[in-house]
């Protein structure tokens, strides 16, 4: 993690406690990375970043057919 995203994980921590929402240092250091630098999250647990609001998306693996 650099300083950047140190930064961005700082602010999206008091956005999400601000909100009712108590994501845990992996997920803030994950959806940081991803504002940060313009990235999409990739996962199946999309109920921990959805309240982060960074891009997601779910592997087609994982959608319901």
């Amino acid at each position: 993690m650099d300083t950047v995203v140190a930064r961005v994980v700082g602010a999206l921590e008091d956005e999400a406690l601000s909100k009712g929402h108590h994501p845990g240092l992996g997920d803030l250091v994950i959806a940081g990375t991803a504002r940060a630098y313009g990235l999409t999250v990739v996962t199946e647990n999309l109920r921990h970043f959805e309240p982060l609001n960074v891009p997601l998306d779910l592997p087609a693996a994982f959608r319901l057919q």
